[in-house]
């Protein structure tokens, strides 16, 4: 595998060994004469292992200087080897991938699809279910297994949004370039768009973890100005326009987050509440456990420790004029209805 992660740590490599040269070079020969001294003729006796290593030594000298001398009368031999290995490195360097970190074939890879905001879980395992029958058919002979997620995705979670993870066959059931990953994934981006009723997205996994959920890279913009939602989500589709002008530089260019959603706002008028002695907790609390849910507590059931859940039976919850027929407990106990001191409209905005 190559890249620009690959061809940095080159350079540090080349870098240290230039030093370990420069040392060797300047620093290491007075080093040398410093510490081996000349000792004076019958100054100590030489034992059987250094006499041994000096023999070595000498031979290993003569033979390096004759190899140098034979180097030096044949001076043109070696430098027309010496072009030729540069020339090599030079096509080496030029045919390297400029990506940073190269995509990799490790037997997985995943997919996303996001639903237009507002999408129904049914319709989520719908889209699920098509990506699933796609990769076990058309992509039998190289996928293994498929594991689908509903009501969660990188980008956020919603049931719009959902998530597979595919695990492909080894490596050795899947011979030939038409056959990896990246193959099958550009395979599956292009059958893949035909789904109108959602954003199918196949994605490599990063060649190093940790780094991030994709291979690729991530841009974020910030608001520095304090503009407002609105001018951020514009700002976000021109740079997406811009990208899709540039195929030849970036491929993939994909928003991750959630889009807008309506969404059904209670506005609470304070005033009134308090008039008639309601709460404003009071008002949250009624209204979060019925369309949605409290903990009570905990009981046990045949040996196993099972949780209590209160919330509004289905016919009361389902609709938005539901919350109309709420009642809330005042200060003085008696039942005060939602509709008296409160209004609902419909908006549009990000999720949170």
């Amino acid at each position: 595998a190559t890249g620009e992660i690959y061809r940095q740590f080159s350079i540090t490599l080349i870098s240290s060994m230039l030093l370990s040269v420069f040392v060797a070079m300047s620093l290491t020969p007075a080093l040398c004469a410093t510490i081996l001294k000349a000792a004076p003729e019958g100054g100590h006796k030489p034992n059987a292992l250094f006499a041994r290593f000096n023999t070595l030594f000498e031979k290993s000298t003569q033979h390096y200087t004759d190899s140098t001398r034979s180097l030096l009368r044949c001076t043109g031999r070696y430098m027309v080897v010496y072009l030729l290995i540069c020339a090599g490195m030079a096509v080496l360097f030029l045919r390297t991938p400029t990506s940073f970190l190269p995509e990799e074939d490790q037997g997985v890879f995943m997919t996303t699809a996001q639903l237009p905001s507002g999408a129904t879980m049914v319709n989520t395992t719908k889209v699920l279910q098509q990506v699933t029958d796609y990769y076990l058919t058309k992509e039998k002979d190289n996928v293994q297994s498929v594991f689908t997620v509903g009501g969660f995705g990188f980008s956020g979670q919603g049931q719009n949004n959902g998530l597979a993870f595919i695990s492909l066959k080894p490596w050795s059931e899947r011979v030939g370039e038409e056959n990896s990953v990246t193959a099958i994934i550009q395979r599956a981006m292009i059958a893949l768009s035909s789904i109108n009723k959602a954003v199918v997205f196949p994605f490599n996994l990063p060649a190093v973890a940790e780094l991030g959920t994709a291979s690729g890279f991530d841009m974020e913009l910030l608001d520095n100005g304090n503009l407002g939602h609105e001018k951020l989500t514009q700002a976000r589709n021109e740079l997406l326009s811009l990208a899709a002008q540039s195929p030849d530089q970036v491929t993939g260019v994909r928003p991750n987050g959630l889009e807008d959603t309506p969404m059904f706002k209670v506005n609470v008028n304070a005033a009134k509440a308090e008039a008639m002695g309601v709460a404003l907790s009071d008002i949250n609390q009624t209204i979060s456990t019925a369309f949605g849910s409290s903990y009570v507590n905990d009981f046990l059931n045949q040996g196993r420790v099972k949780k209590v859940y209160v919330q509004a039976g289905t016919p009361f919850r389902m609709l938005p004029d539901n919350i109309n027929q709420w009642y809330v407990r005042n200060a003085s106990g008696t039942m005060a209805p939602l509709s008296a001191y409160s209004s609902t409209e419909w908006t549009y905005g990000s999720p949170r």
